[in-house]
């Protein structure tokens, strides 16, 4: 579905080089909304070191 496919669009451009927290953060929900608990809190661990999005990775964590 949707989801799905904007996750394979945030893998891809990740890969291709995109290191900006906003899109590892979204990745990390996206993950978050569509149960891949596993690669939710590998990346959603990632953006809680960004001072921006601290709270609610950390948020996002705990409600898994």
């Amino acid at each position: 579905g949707d989801i799905e496919d904007a996750i394979g669009c945030y893998q891809r451009a990740i890969k291709g080089g995109l290191r900006l927290p906003a899109a590892y953060f979204m990745l990390g929900m996206l993950y978050v909304a569509n149960q891949h608990e596993h690669e939710a809190k590998k990346i959603l661990a990632m953006t809680a070191n960004n001072p921006v999005y601290l709270q609610a990775s950390k948020l996002a964590l705990t409600q898994q």
